[in-house]
């Protein structure tokens, strides 16, 4: 797996077993494949398609919702 740079001003935090850094859409791929595991999803949400992942992350990733803290 290749190194991800977080988004300039992000931080990323790092536990002895964890590094939690803020998505980009480096991760799209990952999150792709989660989202589409019915087992993963079976307690929060049904599957969903890539494109409907792409279009999650279009929101997530609004640039509006880090200045107004939701990011």
């Amino acid at each position: 797996m290749t190194p991800r740079r977080p988004p300039r001003g992000k931080p990323v935090l790092h536990t002895d077993r964890l590094e939690l850094q803020p998505l980009t859409w480096d991760h799209l791929p990952e999150l792709t494949a989660l989202d589409a595991d019915e087992e993963v999803m079976r307690y929060l949400d049904r599957p969903r398609t890539p494109e409907q992942v792409c279009e999650r992350q279009l929101a997530r990733m609004d640039p509006t919702h880090d200045a107004m803290g939701l990011g």
